[in-house]
């Protein structure tokens, strides 16, 4: 399993909408919270650039990609 510092958050978001974890309102949100605050870190960082490491797509790239598919299908419409 990878683990990037998203994943905490992202399972609190999306894993009751998979009854992997019980859905309580007040850990969803504060999981929604956390999660897009460190998303807008991201956006920074990713303002002056295309990927997130050197000049081409990396590792790094494609677990960021894979770790927040789900949120955005999911919980981030």
């Amino acid at each position: 399993s990878v683990d990037c510092e998203l994943t905490p958050a992202t399972q609190q978001a999306v894993y009751p909408a998979f009854g992997y974890l019980p859905y309580e309102p007040t850990a969803w949100k504060k999981a929604c919270e956390d999660l897009l605050a460190k998303l807008k870190v991201y956006d920074a960082i990713l303002q002056p650039r295309t990927f997130l490491v050197g000049e081409s797509i990396t590792i790094a790239d494609i677990i960021m990609t894979c770790t927040l598919e789900r949120v955005f299908s999911l919980i981030l419409e």
